[in-house]
């Protein structure tokens, strides 16, 4: 795995990667796929790079990655980059159909609390959130304890709060 934090000088290292990519990409197939992880510092000068090689027609986009453990240790020493970024191209778009993911509005409910929007309560950072809650499905309520009642469904999970405040 290749550091920027050495003597190299940006150009040194876009020159170096610019000749692996451009082989790279001379192995792939017409439909093959080029992965690349990097994070914020090179991320823009690494994207205009990988137009050049691969095309701006033949990029599919840049993804952000969340960085895991999150190190507690440095959170108040300064700011912490918590993700990076997969650049995604493809060797020639023309050859396959991308598909579009459709994304529509979320669903948004209402009751007499006020309107709402169903996400995800999990948690992927920290085990000591790591504990089932029950959902009710008679009454639609969420218990952090089981009881008697057969009509509960367990949900294990590693959730945003702690049980005790479930």
């Amino acid at each position: 795995m290749f550091s920027f934090k050495n003597k190299f000088t940006r150009n040194d290292w876009l020159n170096m990667v610019n000749k692996r990519f451009n082989l790279a990409k001379d192995l792939l197939n017409e439909a093959g796929l080029f992965f690349n992880l990097i994070d914020d510092n090179q991320h823009a000068y690494l994207k205009v790079l990988m137009d050049e090689i691969f095309g701006e027609e033949n990029f599919i986009a840049s993804c952000p990655r969340k960085k895991l453990p999150f190190s507690r240790k440095n959170a108040d020493k300064k700011l912490i980059e918590l993700h990076d970024y997969v650049l995604i191209y493809i060797k020639n778009k023309n050859i396959i159909k991308l598909k579009k993911e459709k994304r529509g509005n979320p669903k948004i409910h209402k009751d007499e609390n006020g309107k709402y929007q169903l996400t995800s309560f999990k948690n992927t950072w920290f085990n000591e959130n790591n504990y089932p809650i029950y959902y009710d499905n008679k009454n639609k309520t969420f218990h952090s304890e089981s009881n008697s009642n057969n009509d509960l469904k367990e949900f294990l999970g590693n959730w945003i709060w702690k049980k005790d405040k479930f």
